[in-house]
C-alpha cells in the first residue's frame, strides 16, 4: 500500500509541517501500488483522448497484476484496473 504525502518526499519532511493526527488520516486513504501507477499515467497523459488515457493506463498497470502469484489475486487487480481506468474486463 502506498500513500501520498502532499508537499513532503517522506514522512519526516511531512511530520516537519504537519501533526501525527494529519498522518494518520492520510494513512486512512492509502491505495495500491497499481492505483497509484494508473493516477500517475492518467495525469501524464491528460493531454491525450480519454480512450487513449484509459487504455494506455490499462496496459502500463497490467505487468503489475500478472506479478502476482496468486490467481484471486489476479483476478481481483485486473477488476480493479478494469474499474479505475473504464477498460472492460475483458478487454
Amino acid at each position: 500500500m502506498m500513500a501520498k504525502l502532499p508537499g513532503a518526499k517522506d514522512v519526516d519532511e511531512y511530520l516537519k509541517k504537519h501533526s501525527p493526527d494529519e498522518l494518520k488520516a492520510i494513512l486512512t486513504k492509502k491505495i495500491t501500488l497499481v492505483d497509484f501507477r494508473i493516477d500517475v499515467l492518467l495525469k501524464e497523459t491528460e493531454n491525450l483522448p480519454p480512450q487513449v488515457r484509459r487504455a494506455s493506463a490499462a496496459k502500463a498497470a497490467l505487468p503489475l497484476a500478472m506479478k502476482a502469484q496468486d490467481e484471486i489475486i489476479r483476478s481481483e487487480i485486473l477488476k480493479g484496473i478494469a474499474s479505475k481506468t473504464g477498460v472492460s474486463l475483458e478487454s
